[in-house]
Order: C-alpha cells, then structure tokens, then sequence
C-alpha cells in the first residue's frame, strides 16, 4: 500500500504567516505478522535549501 501526504506549520510561541512552512512527501506500507512495516520519505517545500527526512516504523501507530 501507498501513501502521500502533506503537513503544513510551525513550531513557535508567537502566530505569523510568514513562519509556517510546508511538508509533503510519500511512503510504503507492508503488513507484517510482527506489524505494518513503514517507510516514509518527506520534503521541506517551502524552505530554500529542500530538506528531507526519512522515517521507519514498525508495529500499530500510537
């Protein structure tokens, strides 16, 4: 199974537009008899220099 996503905001003690930045990326999904398997790969759109981050997890979301 696929998955694609988009994430939108900021990490801040005071609100501004210009703050918020934007995340979109795309991940696998496998089931597993220990759990789903998962493998995410997302990108920082918004920021000059495009950043990315990978993610694994194994077993139900929390």
């Amino acid at each position: 199974m696929f998955a694609w996503f988009i994430d939108a905001g900021q990490a801040t003690n005071k609100y501004e537009d210009k703050n918020t930045v934007i995340g979109v990326g795309t991940g696998i999904r496998y089931v597993s008899p220990v759990g789903i398997i998962k493998v995410d790969f997302g990108f920082g759109v918004s920021e000059k220099r495009i950043p990315f981050r990978l993610h694994f997890g194994i077993g139900p979301d929390i």
